[in-house]
């Protein structure tokens, strides 16, 4: 990726003859704003660069509007005959109210498309969180794959209760727009379907799907921890050995990099969405989530630690996306949440 603003065509054709000498496929993105509104607020949030780190807000403003203005003199858009007519390009119009694309054939380029008619950049919140405690983790016999009896402990109950009450909270006080509206995500099984009751019984539109299942075991599927290291302890050291890549075997066995695949068309939603959401899933899809938004390295994911009974808030942006980690108070507590930053 060469971000650079290549505003004009000669410097375009440079960069074509560079690539063609390479050998590589060419691809430019193009964004057009003339929306006022989207342009002063990405003028703000340019304004929170690093370019501009402790220098006055109206003499910040004023440099960046200067830059503006001398790109402006220079711009040339793309048109469809530079590069004898062969030039690949996307045109993203007023932060994707319009996409036009051109040449975009194979997988890469029409996916590079794909997304790029899904994000945005309007203010929303994703709020990540473990499944509530049921009476497997208390007991400590927690089956592969998320097998569980549905059954909250107590604990789990009133963490359940104290997300509707949070949810409600940030609705009131932190969420804005569009993002005001909250949806919810979770898997399929009964620990998923108990652990966001409450937010249904609340009115908040619940969405269900496999994509957010616990990591499928295969063969192994339905056994603890601990039968799985008595029982197949060769296994064991493959995946103690290699927890990402490793793939528990027989039919639907998964490793990290399985989930990570499957979860893509979640990712999309998320990116895509302008509500805010509420996401509650297992261990290893929450780590996969997570890491996505955050940039947590490929080999860290497996080892990535969470905390059950608090909410992990990702707020997206266009220079990443901020995380705090936020543990709810019942709703007659004298404080109603607790904040940390991740």
């Amino acid at each position: 990726i060469f971000d650079a603003t290549n505003t004009t065509a000669s410097r375009r054709k440079a960069l074509a003859h560079r690539a063609q000498k390479e050998g590589m496929f060419l691809l430019f993105v193009e964004s057009i704003c003339d929306d006022q509104e989207v342009l002063q607020r990405n003028y703000n949030l340019k304004l929170q660069n690093d370019d501009y780190k402790g220098m006055d807000p109206i003499e910040a403003k004023r440099d960046f509007m200067s830059r503006v203005s001398a790109y402006e003199k220079v711009y040339e858009t793309i048109e469809d005959h530079e590069f004898n007519n062969q030039i690949s390009y996307i045109k993203l119009i007023n932060v994707g109210q319009k996409v036009i694309t051109r040449n975009c054939h194979g997988y890469l380029p029409s996916q590079v498309a794909f997304y790029l008619q899904n994000v945005h950049i309007e203010p929303r919140k994703i709020y990540l969180s473990l499944i509530a405690e049921n009476q497997e983790h208390l007991y400590g016999s927690e089956r592969l794959a998320g097998i569980e009896s549905g059954k909250l402990t107590e604990s789990g109950v009133r963490y359940s209760h104290e997300l509707v009450q949070f949810v409600k909270q940030e609705q009131r006080s932190n969420l804005i727009d569009m993002g005001k509206e909250v949806l919810v995500l979770t898997g399929t099984s009964k620990i998923h379907h108990e652990s966001v009751r409450p937010l249904m019984d609340s009115g908040y539109s619940s969405f269900f799907t496999p994509l957010l299942n616990e990591l499928r075991g295969g063969d192994m599927q339905g056994l603890s921890k601990l039968e799985i290291q008595q029982q197949f302890p060769l296994e064991h050291e493959k995946r103690v050995a290699d927890k990402l890549n490793y793939r528990y075997p027989g039919v639907g066995g998964e490793s990290y990099l399985d989930v990570i695949e499957r979860i893509r068309p979640v990712i999309i939603e998320l990116e895509r969405q302008r509500k805010s959401i509420v996401l509650v899933c297992h261990l290893a899809v929450l780590r996969c989530v997570y890491a996505y938004f955050t940039g947590v390295p490929l080999t860290e994911i497996p080892f990535k630690e969470f905390k059950f009974h608090h909410i992990y808030e990702l707020s997206p942006g266009p220079f990443g996306c901020a995380c705090a980690i936020i543990e709810p108070k019942a709703e007659n507590s004298p404080l109603l949440s607790t904040k940390s930053v991740d």
